[in-house]
């Protein structure tokens, strides 16, 4: 793990998440961290017979004594993940959870960056008890969508749709292969400015084969001028068969759980989109960044 910092973990911007000194001063007073910290330095006991009888948490630190280390600051890691004393779980449970992705994604983020014993436990309570998460849960119910050609690349086939939230417009595109999201504020619904947006998301990532959408305002001559000039196979769905185009739509139910949960949360959508890529899906074992970017991105989350 990289430090940002001689004085700031893995933090973004100006805002600090985990201070050295006051992570280190918070292990050192912890009777269990100071103890393991001490072992990393002086050597463990020969057996764990002679370890003190009276403390587990110890005991359960000797299984994995080899992936222990302290850094240069002191402070003490299990593998890449920083050791959370107990004085600073609450703090840690809100950083994993500050991308209100839900439990299994969170404990994901957590096997990435901290650790404490029964950290899974604690993370599953308290995602349980996120108000805001109860609020904006959706009820999970399966549709069968209707099967498109599968790419073999990142941003080979995009998905694309409108979102209207507060009267507020956005073009949210999908990445088929990676599950890589845009959400863009629009001005207006305009084709030129979709286009325009378009022609910022392929000098970052290149030029689709396919984009999938539904039929307005995506079936205009502009757009269909534009797709010829560069090579694109747009496909529009008819406003009857809108699974035909379900990875968009439900590109657009996270996007739209992530512009309400930054509204009640009052922080930039951004930052919850940036947690959002960041954050492995369980069913492909890897998160959008990793798999677009070959790289876990830089996040408020250490």
């Amino acid at each position: 793990m990289k430090i940002g910092s001689e004085n700031i973990i893995h933090a973004l911007n100006s805002e600090p998440l985990f201070d050295v000194t006051k992570l280190k001063q918070a292990q050192f007073n912890d009777p269990v961290l100071h103890t393991i910290v001490k072992y990393c330095h002086e050597g463990w006991p020969s057996n764990k017979n002679k370890l003190p009888k009276d403390s587990s948490q110890i005991r359960h630190f000797w299984n994995f004594k080899n992936e222990l280390s302290v850094d240069h600051n002191n402070v003490l890691y299990y593998n890449d993940r920083l050791v959370i004393p107990s004085s600073m779980k609450d703090q840690a449970l809100k950083q994993l959870h500050r991308g209100h992705m839900g439990i299994v994604r969170t404990k994901h983020r957590a096997s990435q960056s901290m650790y404490w014993p029964n950290i899974n436990n604690d993370v599953e309570n308290f995602i349980s008890k996120c108000y805001t998460c109860e609020k904006y849960q959706r009820a999970k119910t399966k549709e069968t969508l209707l099967c498109h050609e599968v790419p073999e690349l990142p941003f080979e086939q995009l998905g694309l749709d409108i979102m209207t939230y507060q009267s507020k417009d956005y073009l949210v595109i999908v990445d088929y292969f990676s599950k890589w999201i845009e959400i863009n504020r629009l001005k207006t619904k305009s084709c030129s400015e979709i286009i325009k947006h378009l022609k910022t998301l392929f000098s970052n990532f290149g030029i689709p084969y396919r984009c999938i959408s539904d039929n307005s305002p995506f079936n205009s001559k502009e757009v269909k001028d534009f797709c010829n000039s560069y090579g694109i196979d747009w496909i529009t769905t008819s406003p009857h068969h809108s699974k035909a185009n379900g990875m968009a739509e439900k590109a657009v139910n996270i996007a739209k759980n992530i512009i309400k949960k930054s509204v009640d949360l009052k922080v930039d959508y951004l930052e919850l989109l940036t947690e959002y890529r960041a954050t492995v899906i369980p069913s492909l074992g890897l998160s959008p960044a990793e798999i677009l970017q070959g790289r876990l991105i830089r996040t408020k989350i250490p």
